[in-house]
């Protein structure tokens, strides 16, 4: 008998193609093609990745689609896929301080504001994902940032019905609270005398306890 040499196998060629049936589980598919020798790299911090799916090869010791002797080592270093993080703690923090910590950790956000009558201008109110909880590079955390608390330029009412007034600041979230002054002037029987704070004013709408802030009007009240 005549030897016909080593037994040669082919690697396959789509391999590297991680949406492949071979690139779905290579190792498997290196003994299936006849290769004997298949050596995996030890799991570290190197073999995560964000965009190789768990299972898929980052790399490969030989090229894809090569005939080699079935006994040649190839060696093989699959992804684990993204990696495991910890939601860290980002209440309270700007949004640079959230953005680089978040960012650190490849996760994605996604910003909204709010008003908040507690936290300042800048800040986190809340996040979608809870402090220690486990995410993977590539999640997503929704993040709301304080726009501080919500303010109005207060119209001018004075000279106008005060019933009025009243239900338009009581529209706007504020409580109104009405006093009478007294007129010898029919004509102005129950209009706006004045009005604290004054027209004009920037004014919160809640106090830090969420309380609405009292509007102070003053209407003539006729004497005759």
């Amino acid at each position: 008998m005549v030897s016909k040499g080593v037994r040669q196998a082919t690697v396959p060629a789509d391999i590297l193609d991680a949406t492949s049936a071979s690139g779905k589980d290579p190792i498997n598919a290196l003994k299936k093609a006849g290769f004997d020798n298949v050596e995996q790299t030890a799991a570290s911090d190197d073999t995560y990745s964000i965009d190789v799916p768990q299972g898929a090869l980052l790399s490969l010791s030989v090229d894809p689609g090569a005939t080699l002797p079935h006994n040649t080592t190839i060696t093989v270093t699959v992804s684990q896929g993204p990696k495991p993080v910890t939601m860290p703690d980002i209440v309270g923090k700007t949004k640079d301080e959230a953005q680089q910590a978040l960012d650190d950790l490849r996760l994605t956000t996604n910003w909204t504001e709010s008003f908040d009558d507690k936290i300042p201008q800048g800040q986190v109110i809340s996040a979608s994902v809870n402090n220690g909880d486990t995410l993977h590079w590539g999640d997503s955390v929704d993040v709301v940032v304080s726009k501080g608390p919500e303010t109005i330029t207060l119209p001018n009412y004075v000279g106008q019905k005060a019933s009025d007034a009243k239900a338009a600041l009581e529209k706007l979230g504020f409580t109104v609270k009405v006093s009478s002054q007294l007129t010898l002037d029919s004509n102005q029987d129950k209009k706006v005398a004045s009005q604290d704070p004054v027209g004009g004013t920037e004014v919160r709408l809640r106090d830090e306890n969420g309380i609405p802030t009292t509007i102070t009007l003053k209407m003539y009240s006729s004497l005759f």
